[in-house]
């Protein structure tokens, strides 16, 4: 059901970034939860102990500002 509504919510123009912490986490649905391409819209981060990290903090920034789907609305506005 998950999955069904993110299908809904990227057709509706909404992009969706997964965000998740932990060893054991299901990668399959974390990549068919994020918009295309899941690569740049998938963060993994190894514990919740690291999530605060400012290397996190700042990877977590940098990747939501500075990417190419951002890039790429910037170019049409």
């Amino acid at each position: 059901m998950t999955l069904r509504e993110a299908r809904k919510a990227r057709r509706a123009g909404i992009t969706l970034l997964t965000v998740a912490a932990e060893p054991w986490i299901d990668r399959y649905v974390l990549s068919a939860i994020a918009s295309f391409p899941y690569q740049y819209n998938m963060i993994v981060a190894p514990s919740y102990r690291t999530m605060p990290n400012s290397n996190f903090t700042e990877y977590l920034v940098n990747s939501i500002c500075n990417s190419q789907l951002a890039y790429l609305l910037t170019l049409q506005l």
